[in-house]
């Protein structure tokens, strides 16, 4: 189970539930500056504590909603 490599849209499709599947699921996503905003777009930092930032990249593509997601 996993991968090597950057992710991609078939990695998460392999690795997570489809978003119509993600009801009662949640994607916890961690990492570099450049990996979150690949997959799922960047925390807010301009607030404490610092808020979930609006959902972007990779996951917001595929169709997942913030409500499944959760950065780290």
């Amino acid at each position: 189970m996993g991968g090597v490599g950057h992710v991609n849209k078939q990695m998460i499709q392999s690795l997570m539930p489809a978003p119509n599947r993600a009801l009662d699921s949640l994607i916890l996503v961690c990492g570099p500056p450049k990996f979150m905003a690949t997959v799922s777009g960047d925390k807010d930092f301009t607030s404490y504590p610092p808020g979930q930032g609006e959902l972007h990249g990779l996951l917001k593509e595929m169709g997942y909603l913030p409500k499944h997601i959760f950065k780290f």
